[in-house]
C-alpha cells in the first residue's frame, strides 16, 4: 500500500515548492501515451531503445495558434538499472517562441519481480524569444514597444518518478522547477519586459485491459496543474489490436474532445496521427489541432513496442537479461513460498504421526485387556461346542454348529470386553480406522459386552458376515477373529448403541 502511495507523496511535495504564474508556457500533446518520457523524465529507456517525432499544430486558422515540433531519443543502458534519453522541441506561440534542448537520466530500482519504482532527471537549455515586431497594435510608432526579435537562454530542470506494477504505470513530474526569470531591455529608451518560468506539474495514469488475444484496451488519464492556474486533465481510451492498429478518443478539459488512429510496420516503426475539435469559443471559427507521429524502434527490444502496443511487463520493455533477472528472483520468491509450505506440512505430518502413534497405543492397550481374558472367553467359546439342549438356549455357537430347531439371532462378534467403557473405545476405533459400525449386546450369562456388526437370522449369512470382515481392513482390528454368537430369544440382553 505504501508502495502505491508513494508517487502520490512525492506529488504533493513537488506542489508545495511555489504558488505564483501567469500562464501555460509547455507544449501540449495528445499521443503522450505512445512516448511517455515527453512528460516524465523516469520513463527514459523504460521500452529499450526508441526514437520520436512529432509535429503539432494547434487551431489551424487561428492567428498566432501554437505550433510544436519535438524530436527524442531514449535508451536503455546495459546494466539494466539506468537509462538516458535526448529531447529537443521548439514551440512558437504567438509572439514567444521556445526551442529546448535537454538531456535526462533515469534510474530503475526493482521492488519486485512485478514492481519497479524510477526516477529521472533532466538537465535542459531554453532559448527563449520574444518576436516583438509581430506585435500588432494601432500606432505601430508607440515609443513603448521593444522592436525586433529578442532572445535569451537559461538553464532550467525537470525531475519525474513513476511506479509500475503489472499492467499499471503511475508517474508523476515537475517541469521547470528552478523558475528561472528573463529580463529584455532597451536601454537606450528605458524599456524593459519580464518573462518567468513557472512550475509545471503532471500526473499520468495507464492501464491496459487484456479484452481476449486480439484486442487490449488501454485507458489512460493526465491531470495538468501550472502554478496560478486551476487544474485541468485529459482522459482518454486506445483499442489495440494485435499490437498492429490502435483507435483512441480523448477528452480534454475545456479544450476539446479529439480521436487518433496509428499502425506498426514490423514492429519497429511508429506512425499515429490524432485530431481535436475544440469545445471553447473556438469552435464558431472551426479552429481543430492535428498532431502527427512518427517512431523507430531499435535493437532487441524492438519486439516490443511503445506504451500504446501490449506490454505485460510492469516495467516495459527490458532485456532479456533483465527479464532473466526477474525471473530468477521470482523463482527464488516461489522456492521461499515451497520451502514454508514444506515446513508446515511437515508440521502437520509430525502431529498426525503422533496421533497415529497414540492411537496404535489405545489399540495396543484394548489388546492387552483383551488377551488379559482370552483364557476366560476361550472357555465361553469351548462351552459353544456343545449341543443346544434346553429352550432358554443360553449358549454361544461357533459358524461350524448348524441349528435345526428354533429361531434364534445369529450375531457376528469382533471383540469381547469385560467392561462397557472398553467395548465403547474399540467401537471408535473400528469406525474410525477400519470404516465398520458396530454396536454392543450382553451374552446370555451377562458377564461379556460383546461388540457386533451385524445379525442375521440365517447362519450361512452370518458366516458369509464373517468372511467379508476377514478379508477387509477392519480384519486386521479385530480381536482374535470373528466369531458368532447366538442370543438367548427367550430373555434377550442387548443393550442400545
Amino acid at each position: 500500500m505504501i508502495r502505491l502511495l508513494l508517487p502520490f507523496i512525492c506529488f504533493a511535495v513537488l506542489l508545495g515548492f511555489s504558488r505564483s504564474l501567469v500562464a501555460q508556457q509547455t507544449p501540449l500533446y495528445s499521443q503522450y501515451y505512445l512516448n511517455p518520457y515527453l512528460y516524465n523524465p523516469s520513463f527514459v529507456g523504460h521500452f529499450g531503445t526508441q526514437a520520436f517525432f512529432q509535429y503539432r499544430k494547434q487551431w489551424v486558422g487561428v492567428n498566432g495558434s501554437p505550433e510544436t515540433q519535438t524530436f527524442t531519443i531514449d535508451s536503455r543502458l546495459k546494466n539494466e538499472a539506468w537509462g538516458v534519453g535526448l529531447s529537443f522541441f521548439n514551440d512558437v506561440s504567438n509572439v514567444v517562441g521556445r526551442t529546448n534542448v535537454a538531456f535526462s537520466a533515469g534510474y530503475t530500482v526493482q521492488l519486485a519481480p512485478e514492481q519497479a519504482l524510477s526516477f529521472g532527471l533532466s538537465s535542459m537549455l531554453i532559448q527563449n524569444k520574444i518576436f516583438f515586431d509581430r506585435i500588432q497594435v494601432a500606432d505601430g510608432s508607440d515609443p513603448n514597444l521593444l522592436s525586433s526579435v529578442n532572445s535569451r537562454t537559461v538553464y532550467e530542470m525537470n525531475a519525474g518518478l513513476s511506479y509500475c506494477w503489472k499492467r499499471l504505470k503511475l508517474g508523476v513530474a515537475g517541469d521547470q522547477l528552478l523558475q528561472q526569470e528573463i529580463k529584455y531591455e532597451n536601454t537606450a529608451q528605458f524599456q524593459s519586459v519580464n518573462y518567468k518560468y513557472v512550475r509545471h506539474y503532471v500526473t499520468t495514469l495507464n492501464y491496459d485491459f487484456p479484452i481476449n488475444q486480439n484486442w487490449i484496451l488501454k485507458p489512460f488519464a493526465l491531470i495538468r496543474i501550472v502554478e496560478g492556474l486551476s487544474p485541468k486533465m485529459d482522459v482518454g481510451l486506445v483499442a489495440d489490436w494485435k499490437n498492429t492498429l490502435w483507435v483512441g478518443t480523448s477528452y480534454r478539459h475545456q479544450i476539446g474532445v479529439g480521436g487518433s488512429f496509428g499502425f506498426f510496420v514490423d514492429q519497429r516503426f511508429i506512425v499515429g496521427y490524432s485530431f481535436e475539435a475544440p469545445t471553447s469559443d473556438l469552435k464558431t471559427i472551426g479552429a481543430g489541432s492535428h498532431e502527427f507521429v512518427i517512431g523507430l524502434k531499435f535493437g532487441e527490444s524492438s519486439g516490443r513496442t511503445s506504451d500504446i502496443s501490449a506490454s505485460t511487463s510492469s516495467t516495459g520493455s527490458y532485456s532479456r537479461k533483465q527479464a532473466y533477472k526477474m525471473e530468477l528472483a521470482s523463482q527464488y520468491e516461489r522456492m521461499d513460498q515451497l520451502s514454508a509450505r514444506n515446513q508446515s506440512n511437515q508440521q502437520k505430518m509430525e502431529e498426525y504421526g503422533k496421533l497415529i502413534d497414540r492411537q496404535a497405543t489405545e489399540l495396543e492397550q484394548l489388546r492387552e485387556l483383551y488377551m488379559s481374558s482370552k483364557n476366560e472367553l476361550d472357555e465361553l467359546k469351548e462351552k459353544n461346542n456343545k449341543p443346544v439342549n434346553s429352550i432358554q438356549g443360553r449358549t454361544e455357537l461357533p459358524v461350524s454348529i448348524n441349528l435345526e430347531e428354533g429361531q434364534p439371532e445369529y450375531y457376528v462378534i469382533v471383540s469381547a470386553f469385560k467392561r462397557l467403557e472398553t467395548a465403547k473405545r474399540f467401537q471408535k476405533i473400528m469406525k474410525r480406522d477400519g470404516g465398520l459400525d458396530t454396536r454392543v449386546i450382553l451374552n446370555n450369562e451377562l458377564t461379556w459386552f460383546l461388540v457386533y456388526t451385524d445379525s442375521f437370522m440365517d447362519l450361512s449369512l452370518a458366516d458369509e458376515k464373517v468372511k467379508r470382515i476377514t478379508e477387509s481392513k477392519a480384519g486386521d482390528l479385530v480381536m482374535g477373529e470373528p466369531w458368532i454368537f447366538i442370543k438367548d430369544t427367550v430373555n434377550p440382553k442387548g443393550l442400545p448403541e
